[in-house]
């Protein structure tokens, strides 16, 4: 499931990054975003993870609809024969797939940062409970009998320990994650550093 979100997010990357009326688009509504971050629009110029993708989700889907828009309103010549034809209806299936297939997943793979320790400390289990559903398959299905021991272990660890030691990012928390101690939480926090751009610290 993972691999499957990844790869369409490289595929709307590709999309976007071939033109640069659609980068300037999607940069734009990114940067209009009060929500959006500088990483996010350099990401449009180069590459995507589920994480950064998910976050920009809403300003995609602008953009795609504005490309949509510029489209429909020019004449009928054969370029823009081309665009109502062709064009025009791959960019609404592009938008129909990001709804069905980022939106009602986007809590859950957020959910995933909140094991990295820097938002550890004060999160309870509920709010990481759709992570370790999401990558059930990854963790060899344990029950929440195993898991929430695990999760309530990982936190008191964190929050012991000094506010500004916390990392905030997937590579460095793999390296404090003991591999025996937390087994489940190693393994998610392994695949939150193997996510393109995921990890990828401000320049």
């Amino acid at each position: 499931m993972c691999g499957t979100h990844l790869e369409l997010s490289k595929r709307y990357a590709l999309f976007f990054r071939s033109s640069p009326k659609r980068t300037d688009i999607l940069k734009k509504k990114l940067q209009e975003s009060s929500s959006s971050h500088t990483r996010l629009v350099k990401c449009c110029e180069t590459h995507w993870g589920i994480s950064i993708f998910s976050e920009s989700l809403p300003q995609i889907i602008i953009a795609l609809e504005e490309l949509i828009e510029s489209g429909n309103d020019e004449k009928d010549s054969p370029e823009q024969y081309y665009r109502r034809v062709l064009f025009i209806p791959y960019i609404e299936e592009l938008i129909s797939s990001l709804k069905e297939r980022f939106a009602t997943h986007k809590k859950t793979i957020q959910c995933v940062q909140n094991i990295l320790p820097s938002y550890a400390a004060d999160k309870d289990f509920i709010s990481v409970e759709p992570a370790f559903t999401f990558y059930q398959e990854d963790l060899k299905y344990p029950s929440q009998v195993i898991l929430r021991p695990e999760w309530e272990m990982w936190v008191l660890e964190w929050q012991q320990s000094d506010e500004k030691n916390r990392p905030k990012y997937a590579t460095e928390a793999v390296k404090h994650c003991h591999e025996n101690l937390f087994p489940y939480i190693n393994i998610l926090i392994t695949i939150l550093a193997t996510l393109s751009v995921t990890t990828a610290t401000a320049d």
